[in-house]
């Protein structure tokens, strides 16, 4: 019996301490010298499944329920898909682009997908995409001085005025395509004007601002 709970004991221990070592590794990365290389956030989070639909020709998308790095094929397949395309106004090539037309030796480079980024879906016909993944209570949206393309991470319609009131001095305009009417819509934040009255889930929006801001969007 001494030697079954000397056993049990040790196993107690063994599992506290290699719970205390997975900590310690989420903490500080490979690197236990004390220098943070990565931190763990932990979020309110409910798993959900979402829809988006693009109709035949010019689509502004976002998907709001994928995380930061999800594979874009397991997203976005093939099927009708004329291209997509991010817009990464940081770097010197400033679109990343997956078109299943081109030759075999041309090289896709957009290879993930993420919430908070909106893209350009230009397809042959009209279709949709499910897929699953999680609502988290609020996603922090990078937006930089000129032209950013993002996503909106909510599966809610939210009144365009009340989402936008924290980037209201930065940012000059928010537009996003109509594919019904076939036109762009316009927000003007100054002025609390214009025919973009609404965010929908699945939509994407590009962003003009002056200066770099954070844009938090609840879901």
């Amino acid at each position: 019996m001494k030697g079954e709970h000397r056993a049990s004991a040790h196993l107690i221990l063994g599992g506290a301490a290699l719970f205390t070592m997975l900590l310690l590794l989420f903490a500080f990365g490979n690197d236990l010298s004390g220098r943070v290389t990565s931190r763990v956030t932990i979020v309110n989070a409910t798993p959900v499944n979402c829809t988006v639909t693009g109709v035949a020709g010019y689509n502004l998308i976002s998907i709001p329920c994928i995380t930061s790095a999800d594979p874009r094929a397991a997203v976005i397949d093939d099927v009708d898909l004329l291209a997509i395309y991010q817009y990464v106004p940081t770097t010197s090539d400033k679109w990343r682009v997956h078109n299943p037309n081109l030759p075999s030796w041309v090289v896709s480079d957009l290879e993930f997908l993420s919430r908070r980024v909106g893209y350009v879906l230009i397809l042959n016909q009209s279709r949709s995409y499910q897929t699953s993944g999680l609502s988290v209570a609020s996603t922090d949206i990078p937006v930089i001085a000129g032209w950013t393309l993002v996503g909106y991470p909510s599966l809610n319609e939210t009144d365009i005025v009340n989402a936008t009131l924290v980037i209201n001095d930065t940012v000059t305009v928010i537009r996003s395509y109509d594919t019904t009417a076939g036109v762009y819509r316009s927000y003007f934040p100054a002025t609390q004007t214009g025919d973009l009255v609404n965010l929908t889930p699945g939509q994407g929006y590009w962003i003009n601002g002056s200066a770099s801001e954070t844009w938090t969007v609840y879901s």
